[in-house]
């Protein structure tokens, strides 16, 4: 039985005359934090989350 290679890329959609985007990379990273940030500037200063304050216990 004659066993096929599996090729490493797949086969291109466009034409090889067509041309190449011009768009600029776009990182990630990037990304999350310009999406982050502009969901932290439309939460209002009100909404932010109570934290309970620390316990001690007296000195003894």
């Amino acid at each position: 039985m004659r066993t096929r290679h599996a090729r490493d890329e797949r086969p291109p959609t466009t034409p090889p005359d067509a041309p190449r985007e011009t768009r600029d990379p776009v990182l990630i990273g990037d990304f999350i934090f310009d999406t982050l940030a502009e969901l932290a500037r439309r939460t209002t200063p009100d909404a932010t989350p109570h934290v309970p304050t620390q316990r001690t216990r007296p000195h003894p």
